[in-house]
């Protein structure tokens, strides 16, 4: 098989390469989605750049929200849905109107697990 017919799903990829603890909420039906390429959230618009069929997204919440207050994580799901991305990735808990959305869209969405706070000051803090 030459590499190119090779496909990694979103299943695969969430057990190999997102972190332990990273959990599903929603649109299971999808995780047997191919996926050529990852995506992140931008600050900036176009969200998410040059975002193809099968890309999978990521998404830091707090940053979509920045950008514009509108954007929701409802709004985000429909849009990834239209643009015929193959699942989401977001950093923070989303509620059961969400998750059912993924459900019904069988747009994988995954939670990664809390970054714990002592990691996450190092991270974003440029202070000594």
């Amino acid at each position: 098989m030459c590499p190119s017919e090779v496909r990694v799903t979103v299943r695969e990829i969430w057990h190999v390469a997102l972190p332990q603890g990273t959990t599903l909420v929603g649109g299971k039906e999808g995780l047997s989605q191919p996926v050529e390429w990852v995506s992140p959230l931008r600050a900036t618009f176009p969200l998410f750049g040059a975002l193809e069929r099968r890309y999978l997204a990521l998404a830091r919440l707090d940053v979509a929200r920045r950008v514009d207050p509108r954007l929701t994580l409802a709004y985000l799901l429909e849009q990834l849905h239209r643009a015929g991305a193959a699942g989401l990735v977001v950093d923070e808990p989303v509620g059961d109107e969400d998750a059912s959305r993924a459900d019904a869209l069988s747009l994988p969405l995954l939670v990664l697990p809390p970054v714990p706070t002592s990691t996450r000051s190092s991270v974003t803090s440029c202070a000594p």
